[in-house]
This record gives structure tokens, sequence and C-alpha cells, in this order.
């Protein structure tokens, strides 16, 4: 729930009217990224590959100029949630998911770009 003002409202409406175009960019991307690395994501939010070294891999892509994200611990964890519980996948998750690039102002030399620097480090 959310009472935007005017200003915010006026965005998020000019944001509207180019969803449409953003969805077919991201979804191209999508395939190019699934095609290349034989994978089968289907998120229009983020797209996570696993690579080994992962601390490595993001001062190598951050001296190429490519962006990464990193992601989270495993809820169960987390001091709040915490249990002794083993949940190997989701423990090596952690340790080796790295997000790439995926946004709809990526040109196709970017894609290859990425694409071509990934297949050199992705488990």
């Amino acid at each position: 729930k959310m009472y935007m003002n005017s200003f915010q409202a006026f965005i998020a409406n000019e944001n509207l009217k180019l969803l449409q175009d953003k969805q077919v960019a991201l979804t191209a991307i999508r395939n190019s990224y699934n095609k290349a690395f034989g994978l089968d994501n289907t998120s229009s939010h983020l797209y996570r590959v696993n690579v080994n070294n992962r601390e490595e891999v993001i001062k190598r892509f951050k001296t190429l100029g490519i962006g990464t994200g990193i992601h989270y611990t495993p809820l169960h964890k987390q001091e709040l949630y915490k249990q002794d519980v083993v949940l190997p996948q989701s423990e090596e998750d952690a340790k080796t998911t790295l997000s790439i690039p995926f946004n709809e102002k990526l040109t196709v030399s970017n894609v290859e770009h990425i694409i071509s620097e990934v297949r050199n480090v992705i488990v």
C-alpha cells in the first residue's frame, strides 16, 4: 500500500508505458543467456549463475566493467530463524550464486561480452 504524490504517480505512469518494450528486451536477453549457459532461468528480475571462487569472479568482473550482485545467507542460517537443519543445496548456492547484468538497456554487444566472460567462470 502506498500513497504517492503527483510526481511519483507521473513517473510510475510513464514507466508503465515502457513496460511491454522492457519485457520484450528482457526476454531476448534471458533467452540469449539461457542458450549460452545451458540454463532455463525464467525470472524477469534477476539472472543468476553459479560460479566457483565467487569473490575472485566479482573482482575480475569489476575490472572488466561488469556489475554483479550477490545473494544472502539462507534463511535457516539467519540468527532469527536459525535451526539445526542441514540444507546442502541452499548452503552451496549461498556461496556460489552470482547475479549478472540483466536489464533492458543492455545492447547485443554488452550481452555478448557478458556471455563470453561468464562462460569462463560458470560452474
